[in-house]
């Protein structure tokens, strides 16, 4: 029984074919750039950056640390956004070469054909899929447990250093404050002041709860451009 790439070639000739594959390829595309949207989203929800937007900081400040992980949040954000911006282009150029090809060959044949790209690309969505979630799973391991186990070891080998550095770091934190914070008033700061005002303009208190209805819309938000069962799935997760 002949395949039916090998009928469109036979029957309708190279050009046909070439519409086809074309066609093809657009639905792979869309099954990468979806798992890519996919593993973007669930990173910026845990507070993840990927590996190939990290930015390197060679100033070692607590402001820079900060600047540095806007930037990144930022960068994974406009990710989001280009993807979307791709899959719209892929979704619009898929139909259009579904419908150059259901003008060329027999509705029997393009019957087949969607079947054919339609397993092909259950196939190749899984296939995403799985490396994906390993690639999500092996970051999440180096931001959760390494950083938990070098904490634990830290704290065992940075005991004995602690009576050594705490005089320094006393004195490096007040030549901070004095360095950062200038009272152009004639009302004396206290001790807390100044260290509240040494943090900078964007300092800003730790809720006691999270903004979990934000969060609960934000995730409705993305959903809204995914297909239902990607839909119901990241719900889930």
């Amino acid at each position: 029984m002949r395949t039916i790439i090998e009928i469109i070639y036979r029957v309708y000739g190279k050009e046909a074919l070439a519409i086809f594959r074309k066609w093809e390829n657009l639905n792979m595309k869309m099954c990468d750039y979806q798992n890519h949207r996919r593993f973007s989203l669930r990173c910026l929800g845990n507070g993840i950056i990927p590996v190939s937007i990290r930015l390197k900081n060679n100033v070692r400040t607590q402001r820079s640390n900060c600047i540095i992980q806007k930037a990144e949040r930022s960068l994974l954000n406009e990710r989001i956004r280009e993807v979307n911006c791709i899959l719209d282009r892929l979704e619009h150029d898929t139909y259009m070469y579904k419908t150059k090809m259901s003008a060329l060959i027999s509705k029997d044949h393009m019957a087949q054909c969607i079947k054919f790209i339609e397993t092909h690309k259950e196939d190749r969505y899984q296939m995403v899929r799985d490396r994906q979630i390993k690639k999500y799973q092996r970051l999440w391991r180096e931001k959760y447990q390494s950083g938990s186990t070098d904490t634990d070891t830290s704290s065992q080998s940075g005991t004995d250093k602690d009576t050594c550095i705490s005089g320094r770091s006393k004195q490096g934190d007040k030549d901070k404050i004095k360095r950062w914070v200038i009272n152009l008033s004639q009302k004396p700061l206290s001790p807390a002041q100044e260290t509240m005002l040494s943090h900078g303009p964007n300092f800003a208190v730790t809720p006691k709860t999270p903004p979990i209805q934000e969060y609960i819309t934000a995730a409705e938000v993305a959903c809204q451009s995914l297909r239902p069962s990607e839909a119901d799935e990241f719900r889930a997760d």
